[in-house]
């Protein structure tokens, strides 16, 4: 996969993030895909084995626990038939992608100032978690 990137331009950074995902926890839709993929390697997303996410040459961000529509599509939001058949669809995608924003904005003023970049721990307040976590089924229990 690596030969279809050798075009790109060589001044701009990139970013990479990949998925990958339990069968058991695959949507319905991708399963049949996960399937195939996974005679090559089961860490895949239902659509891309999670190798053939990243970029090369890219700063890998992390990886994500859900499959492929789970990261991009907000489906189990809402109550059209779609997500009964879209069933693992809960993901906080709004909290990756400000965790996504906090990185790529100390990195771009690492660049500015010629300070190396390392941003630590990139940790929303437990508030701004609250709703995300309740989507993805993931509340605290509080005594």
């Amino acid at each position: 996969m690596s030969k279809n990137y050798g075009n790109l331009p060589r001044t701009i950074r990139y970013y990479s993030v990949a998925a990958f995902e339990q069968e058991d926890r695959i949507s319905i839709p991708l399963l049949s895909g996960y399937t195939a993929l996974a005679k090559i390697d089961p860490r895949n997303d239902g659509q891309v084995l999670f190798y053939d996410a990243i970029i090369p040459g890219s700063t890998l961000l992390g990886y994500a626990k859900a499959d492929h529509w789970a990261i991009a599509l907000p489906i189990a939001r809402n109550a059209y038939i779609i997500d009964k058949i879209v069933n693992n669809n809960a993901f906080p995608r709004e909290v990756l992608l400000e965790a996504i924003l906090k990185y790529l904005e100390h990195d771009m003023a690492s660049v500015s100032t010629g300070i190396e970049a390392v941003p630590g721990h990139l940790e929303l307040e437990p508030a701004d978690r609250e709703p995300f976590q309740a989507e993805a089924g993931l509340e605290e229990k509080k005594p």
